[in-house]
């Protein structure tokens, strides 16, 4: 014998609680199931069906009895008084009609817990990926920041130059370095009055660190994966002589093998680093390659072709000038001082670098 359930007024609370005792249901499966208004999904002998049909009636719900064949479908796993009205998607267990309206799929109440519990840890790994990208965009926004606070020259730059070798360098070496460091103070600092207004103070303050001994000397990466081995390896120098929080760190590593001076720096960033030769009498060369690779770090770009030579105008330290040729200095962040379009003549001095108006626009001088 069916019950069905055909129309209900006022609260379906009353009705809920007829078919809960009846069909031994939770109250929020019994509502579900008045909410339907249909056949209830289970037999009832006799005198069982009529009754609760009465009490249907009593509480507002209109109901009636109905004959028909055995039923021989399976019980809901969740519901046991219940027969089923489908199968749960993922593992085939049987469901009823509560069971199918209740969960997306349809799903019995275990796939639906696992599949929540998937869900959950994916949101959960959304959510720290997010904050990750988010702190990690705060802090690169931060340090950029920072980094271009620099060229705002409202303060003394500190520099810090760092001697990198794998054996001690002798004192007239270092001498030699502390000299060259100094004469970049004052080099900066004239370069920036023929720019700006006289500061109280020098724009760069390079200071000649304690020199640092290594087994294996630092080399230019060419791959992203030397780059890493790279950073680490001027880490550990930081480390080692204990290089204090600067605005740039340049780092001259001297080696005994002959070879022309060259460097690298990080375009906008807070390290240069140049080669030179360890027993080299003078280092007039490697000034201005240092500050070269410091004035990449401050925005500055190279200006010269392939073969080394100034582009015009803008390697140039005076480019209205004329004629044009020769310049009377080299551009800093060129090299050589220009004496035809294509030709050039080495540095012997200091004297004979300056910065030309397209570098000083990027210094923001």
């Amino acid at each position: 014998m069916r019950v069905s359930l055909l129309r209900r007024s006022g609260s379906k609370t009353p009705a809920a609680l007829v078919l809960a005792r009846a069909c031994q249901l939770e109250r929020a499966a019994a509502e579900a199931l008045v909410t339907r208004l249909g056949v209830v999904p289970r037999s009832f002998e006799t005198d069982e069906a009529e009754q609760v049909v009465r009490s249907l009636r009593a509480v507002g719900v209109e109901a009636e009895t109905l004959v028909g064949p055995a039923t021989a479908q399976r019980r809901c796993e969740e519901h046991s008084t219940l027969e089923s009205a489908g199968s749960c998607r993922v593992c085939g267990a049987a469901l009823c009609v509560v069971c199918v309206e209740a969960a997306p799929g349809p799903l019995c109440t275990e796939c639906l817990r696992k599949q929540r519990r998937r869900l959950a840890f994916r949101n959960l790994r959304v959510a720290l990926l997010v904050v990750l990208m988010a702190f990690v965009g705060l802090w690169a926004w931060a340090r950029q920041r920072r980094l271009d606070g620099r060229t705002q020259w409202q303060r003394p730059l500190l520099v810090s130059v760092v001697l990198v070798s794998q054996t001690a360098p002798r004192g007239a070496v270092l001498e030699r370095w502390r000299a060259a460091t100094e004469a970049l103070g004052v080099w900066v600092t004239r370069e920036s009055n023929r720019y700006r207004p006289p500061a109280l103070w020098a724009p760069v303050q390079f200071t000649l660190e304690q020199a640092a001994v290594v087994e294996t000397l630092p080399t230019a990466p060419e791959s992203a994966q030397e780059t890493v081995s790279f950073e680490r390896a001027l880490d550990e120098v930081d480390r080692s002589v204990g290089v204090r929080r600067n605005d740039a760190t340049l780092y001259v590593v001297l080696s005994t093998k002959a070879r022309q001076v060259e460097g690298i720096g990080e375009a906008g960033g807070r390290r240069g680093l140049i080669f030179a030769g360890l027993d080299a009498s003078e280092v007039t060369l490697e000034s201005v390659a240092l500050v070269h690779e410091l004035f990449h770090c401050l925005g500055a770009s190279d200006k010269y072709d392939e073969a080394g030579h100034a582009l015009v105008p803008s390697g140039l330290v005076a480019p209205a000038q004329e004629p044009l040729f020769p310049q009377p200095a080299a551009e800093v962040m060129v090299g050589e001082v220009p004496t035809g379009p294509t030709e050039g003549e080495p540095i012997r001095s200091l004297d004979q670098v300056q910065v030309g108006p397209v570098t000083a626009r990027e210094l923001r001088w």
